[in-house]
């Protein structure tokens, strides 16, 4: 399975092609951002993104920027920010299951 980069990637690249994306504990490429056109189709994507402001693998400041970068895109964010490492907590997994049963 991709990782969370490859699904923000293909989410920010070919928004006709998904409805959205989920982004947990990960990152925005960098390399990604000069194949971004902006318009009404990425507007109609929505995301969530999730990351733990303990997380050592991948600082909070990934999280913060991908949250950034999708909201200066006008994609649906919901950004959520927890007590956390570079691991999936419970409630992590249980508001990205709610998030996803609510765009089904």
């Amino acid at each position: 399975m991709p990782g969370a980069d490859a699904h923000a990637s293909v989410g920010l690249t070919a928004p006709q092609q998904v409805a959205g994306f989920g982004m947990l504990s990960g990152r925005i490429l960098p390399e990604v951002l000069p194949l971004v056109q902006p318009g009404p189709a990425l507007q109609k994507v929505k995301a969530f993104v999730s990351h733990g402001v303990l997380d050592d693998k991948l600082g909070i400041h990934f999280g913060r920027n991908a949250s950034q970068v999708l909201e200066s895109y006008q994609v649906r964010l919901d950004y959520r920010e927890y007590q956390a490492g570079h691991a999936l907590t419970m409630a992590m997994v249980t508001d990205f299951q709610q998030w996803l049963a609510a765009q089904i």
